[in-house]
């Protein structure tokens, strides 16, 4: 039996299979994004849901879906219209796992299925992926963690996964990462800075994974770690950070962000 077979075996399963019940989420330049609201698996002891996903492709999509294929396999697929993905939630860690797709033609003609790896991905709120599981929790009844808010501001929003909050008391470091979700102008304002190569890499950009400690005892920051995300939750780019610990200046995201968790966290200096 897979691990989600596991998950989902005993009586606290919902299951309800009525069909043409789409529900619009989005749009990005690729597709229409829908999730069918009662072609649900919910397990609300575990906090896990599996979904069904239907992404139609616009004809810029069709042509992005086909450009890698070879010769033959876009012979196969050129009728391509829309896709039904199998995805599952975890709710409590905010992640989720694509299982398997299934390619159709417009009239329903399947074209081809993919079955994809047990790799966990980040959410990230705002995205479409997680406006669907917004969607499904608010209607189910279900317990949803573990972002904070930091700060709404112009370019970007700023939150920290409680998940991933570890506190050393003796040493009086916090270890946490910070999630920035770049608005369009926040976007636009950051690829200005970056050169033309990497600006090119993050053109999809949508958010920022910051891996940092904190020493709330010294008042500095060290940034570990940066991780740039499409609107899908791929990986753009991926890269360490020199070790170097650095002041904290009065006012800053960086600022705010130790000030939350000293507050959340009720610790003293």
């Amino acid at each position: 039996m897979s691990a989600w077979g596991k998950l989902f075996k005993g009586k606290d399963i919902k299951k309800s299979s009525d069909s043409d019940d789409w529900v619009y989420v989005g749009k990005t330049d690729n597709y229409d994004l829908y999730y069918h609201k009662k072609i649900l698996t919910i397990n609300h002891q575990n906090q896990f849901i599996l979904v069904n996903l239907k992404s139609i492709f616009s004809d810029i999509g069709k042509v992005s879906f086909l450009k890698p294929f070879s010769s033959t396999d876009k012979q196969k697929y050129q009728n391509i219209n829309y896709t039904i993905t199998i995805m599952g939630f975890d709710c409590k860690e905010l992640k989720y796992n694509i299982t398997n797709t299934i390619y159709y033609t417009k009239s329903g003609e399947i074209l081809g299925t993919f079955n994809f790896s047990s790799e966990w991905k980040d959410l990230v709120k705002d995205s479409l992926i997680y406006i669907v599981l917004r969607n499904i929790i608010e209607d189910n009844d279900i317990q949803m963690g573990d972002w904070a808010d930091v700060g709404k501001y112009d370019n970007f929003t700023v939150y920290y996964r409680l998940s991933t909050v570890k506190i050393d008391e003796k040493r009086k470091i916090i270890r946490v990462v910070k999630v920035t979700v770049y608005t369009e102008n926040g976007i636009n304002d950051f690829l200005n800075l970056l050169d033309d190569i990497t600006k090119q890499q993050l053109i999809d950009l949508s958010f920022e994974l910051s891996y940092y400690y904190l020493s709330y005892e010294h008042w500095k920051s060290n940034l570990i770690h940066l991780t740039y995300y499409d609107n899908s939750g791929n990986i753009l780019l991926d890269r360490e950070v020199p070790n170097k610990w650095e002041n904290i200046s009065p006012n800053t995201l960086v600022d705010i962000l130790l000030n939350k968790l000293l507050q959340d966290y009720n610790i003293v200096r």
